[in-house]
């Protein structure tokens, strides 16, 4: 099996070598992204990762905060840089503290997205936890309170403190305040669609509020757990923040909807290689396409 995985790891380093040595990728930046905003994801990336990503990312593209996409969809007049990246992280891992020195010496922004109610805790991520041979996707279709429920024969409920913690906790957060932008990530990271709508509003709703008054932040963006949301999710988002991020493959632009924004998802191990093939949106892109006609087959 160990053998299996480390071919199945040498094979995908080569497929994504090969890849960027056709300079498609190369091609898709200059004259697709160049018009384009595009949003990448990370979650618990290491600091030597992050520099070396953040670096070549850097002289590749023109990072942008996400609050100067928001005004240009609101002023169009206003002008944004060729090729504009916007790089997220979601959740609020400890380990992001370790990047904010790479972030203040490359001067590059950056958004985090907070669970409020994991976030200055010993609280767990419910997918971090020993699943016992069921994946987080396997969690992620039930209805929610049966994903508590399921859960909760492993040991795990939201309210559990652990000895370890696995977020952000405060002091850290208010030192990272003057350098990154922090925004909200609901309060537990439930999947949103397979919540009754009380518990919807609640983790949309109070994880604003609680940000807010806890560090004082302005909070204006959502991303959705896992990328999933119905129009539910969008009607209530609506009343209390000015934009939504999804998971849905594709590249942003003047003409985006605020509240169904898009988003590339990069691996946290992924090679220099893979960062850059998947930011190029050709990845994804082409993921989607032979899904959708393996669907239609």
């Amino acid at each position: 099996m160990l053998k299996l995985q480390l071919n199945r790891k040498i094979t995908k380093k080569i497929i994504f070598l090969l890849f960027r040595i056709t300079v498609i990728p190369l091609l898709v930046r200059e004259f697709i992204q160049r018009n384009k905003v595009t949003i990448i994801l990370f979650h618990d990336l290491s600091k030597d990762r992050a520099e070396r990503y953040f670096k070549w990312l850097k002289k590749k593209y023109n990072i942008i905060p996400l609050s100067s996409y928001l005004d240009y969809l609101k002023d169009a007049t206003q002008k944004l840089p060729r090729k504009s990246l916007i790089i997220t992280f979601d959740d609020g891992h400890k380990s992001n503290y370790e990047l904010l020195p790479i972030i203040k010496k490359l001067n590059i922004p950056i958004t985090i997205f907070l669970c409020s109610g994991i976030i200055n805790t010993k609280k767990h991520f419910w997918f971090l936890h020993p699943l016992k041979g069921k994946t987080s996707q396997y969690f992620k279709n039930l209805q929610d309170r049966e994903r508590l429920k399921e859960l909760s024969k492993l040991g795990y409920w939201d309210e559990k403190e652990f000895e370890q913690r696995q977020a952000l906790n405060y002091e850290e957060i208010k030192e990272m305040i003057p350098h990154v932008d922090f925004q909200a990530h609901t309060v537990t990271h439930p999947i949103l669609p397979q919540c009754d709508l009380e518990k919807s509003k609640y983790e949309i709703i109070h994880s604003k509020r609680h940000l807010e008054a806890e560090f004082n932040l302005k909070i204006t963006s959502i991303a959705f757990p896992n990328g999933d949301f119905s129009n539910r999710e969008i009607e209530i988002a609506k009343d209390h923040y000015q934009s939504c991020l999804t998971l849905e493959v594709g590249y942003n632009s003047d003409r985006s909807d605020p509240y169904k924004l898009k988003r590339l998802s990069l691996p946290d191990d992924a090679s220099l290689n893979e960062v850059i093939i998947k930011t190029s949106g050709i990845f994804h892109l082409v993921k989607a396409f032979l899904n959708r006609f393996k669907n239609l087959s």
